[in-house]
């Protein structure tokens, strides 16, 4: 990419050096430590704020849990564009750039909304049990970081719009993906220390017995499966959500899996059913697993999947594994195309009841995990 950015030309080689070499220095809050002026700044903003004043749903330590949860995700934000700007603690500290913390006007900002993700919290705790509504704070409060990274991406980059894009694309990646690592982490001390673990996780459960159902049909019915689900990607408005480039290398894929015979499309789905039971060793073993960035976006995605469907009983399911049963055991093709494009739709539906940070949330995540999976370019 050439042109000119205001972030420079550090920026676009700093994000091209980092996405196609996996040991750059340039690794968020692993390989970049804020100095300790910068990190005192971010407590005390954050503790200042007395964001649990007269909230019974912060009782106990729940309190230091969400400073620590929303002082972690401003660390790691910080670390981000720290390093994508190529600023070093000793250039803070020889006065060559100004000291203090990058994202705080963005921050303050951002604890102004979570002020109010509590108090409707708090309210909420009458009616709704205290892990869903903990849950919802955790996941709305990453929401809001990531919304508020983006401005701050957006405020900032000035040139060609099609390099800005292709800047925005990757940051948003980025930080999608190391601040949804933050999330999954305060998810786990939130079940370990707080003793607030999730009880519902209908979606997970349901994928895994579907993978599990189609490992024991027929290869061809299992492609059949496959070329269902790929003719009716198209037809769902996320599809048009993710580039070019990247729909095309999914739809490639999916194609393969459906019609080319050395394609082993059991293994594949194998390999995502194994992802899926970690999830689920997890959750019942109250244990956190330290995996790959691809896995750890599959298990937040399939978090927020089941918290969407938390409220809905069990097994929401139930209608299309029934026509999956009567497809499975009639060794016919003939009208299952439609409980997909159905199920689908239901789906959609169930998406279009959440709040649209959250939605928005979820897109990112499935995005970044199709970039980092199957587009090359990504």
């Amino acid at each position: 990419m050439q042109g000119s950015l205001t972030l420079g030309k550090e920026v676009v080689d700093t994000l091209a050096h980092y996405f196609k070499n996996p040991k750059s220095n340039i690794d968020g809050r692993r390989a970049m430590s804020l100095n300790d002026h910068t990190s005192d700044t971010i407590s005390l903003i954050v503790n200042s704020a007395f964001l649990c004043r007269d909230l019974s749903l912060c009782n106990g330590t729940l309190t230091k849990f969400l400073n620590e949860y929303i002082i972690t995700l401003t660390r790691t934000v910080e670390n981000v564009f720290e390093g994508l700007l190529q600023i070093s603690a000793k250039d803070k500290l020889e006065n060559k750039i100004p000291k203090g913390v990058l994202f705080e006007a963005e921050l303050k900002i951002i604890l102004r909304s979570v002020k109010k993700f509590l108090s409707y919290a708090d309210k909420k705790m009458v009616d709704d049990d205290e892990s869903y509504v903990w849950m919802d704070l955790i996941k709305k409060i990453n929401a809001k970081f990531q919304e508020r990274a983006d401005t701050f991406a957006s405020q900032r980059l000035q040139g060609n719009a099609q390099e800005i894009g292709e800047v925005k694309a990757k940051l948003t990646q980025k930080l999608v993906i190391e601040t949804s690592i933050v999330e999954l982490e305060f998810c786990h001390k939130l079940c370990a220390k707080e003793k607030i673990c999730i009880e519902n996780f209908e979606v997970t459960k349901a994928f895994k017995t579907l993978l599990e159902e189609l490992q024991g049909l027929p290869d061809s019915m299992t492609k059949s499966f496959i070329r269902y689900f790929h003719e009716s990607l198209p037809d769902t408005s996320f599809y048009y959500r993710i580039s070019d480039v990247t729909s095309n290398e999914f739809q490639a894929i999916l194609n393969d899996m459906a019609y080319a015979e050395n394609i082993h499309t059991k293994n594949v789905l194998l390999a995502i059913q194994n992802t899926v039971n970690d999830r689920l060793n997890s959750i019942k073993s109250k244990t956190y697993n330290s995996t790959g960035r691809d896995v750890k976006l599959v298990h937040v995605i399939l978090s927020d999947m089941d918290h969407f469907y938390n409220q809905q009983g069990v097994d929401p399911f139930h209608k299309f594994r029934g026509k999956f049963y009567e497809w499975a055991n009639s060794k016919t093709d003939s009208r299952f195309s439609s409980s997909i494009r159905q199920v689908m739709r239901d789906i959609a539906n169930t998406l279009s009841l959440q709040s649209n940070e959250l939605v928005l949330k979820l897109v990112n995540e499935v995005r970044a995990f199709l970039e980092i999976t199957v587009d090359p370019q990504k």
